[in-house]
């Protein structure tokens, strides 16, 4: 039996409407446009906010982001694609929190169910290139721990476009 004051209501997600959210790529999955728009504005946020973090705050992030890490290896050993996705949200929310800026972490908020969905759809290419979004996810690591945000920006430029399509 369900619960007729909900039954046929969008699920929310912090206040999102989650359905209209991902109504765009429930349309046409295959919307390269769409997949572009979502990595552009991901690398806009991630490289800003790490071109902007303190050395204190890129340190500390490092070293959480590392175990991360070591967490994403367990789930790829496992095959469980669930699991490393909600772990690579994290990872890249990360980079954001290390801008110290509301606004920017608010506008990545409102990216997650996109990039949730838009690695959903990619789930097998993630488990056939595990290495390699590991090597890439260490690199990125060691980029913002070194403070190198240009070398953080182009590997992050190459991440997001084996992963998710051309960015434009």
């Amino acid at each position: 039996m369900t619960d007729s004051s909900t039954e046929g209501m969008p699920m929310r997600t912090s206040g999102i409407d989650y359905q209209e959210s991902l109504l765009p790529m429930r349309k046409s999955a295959a919307d390269e446009r769409t997949v572009a728009e979502l990595a552009d504005a991901r690398h806009v946020l991630e490289t800003t906010a790490v071109e902007r973090a303190s050395e204190p705050m890129r340190q500390r992030l490092a070293a959480r982001l590392e175990e991360f890490i070591v967490e994403q290896r367990s789930a790829f050993a496992e095959a469980d694609v669930a699991r490393f996705i909600d772990l690579t949200l994290e990872f890249h929310r990360g980079f954001v929190e290390a801008g110290d800026n509301q606004v920017m972490l608010e506008m990545y908020a409102l990216l997650s169910d996109r990039h949730r969905f838009s690695l959903f759809m990619i789930s097998r290419r993630l488990l056939d290139r595990c290495d390699e979004i590991i090597t890439e996810h260490e690199a990125l690591v060691t980029h913002l721990r070194s403070g190198d945000s240009a070398a953080f920006a182009a590997t992050l430029r190459g991440h997001i476009e084996e992963n998710a399509g051309p960015t434009h």
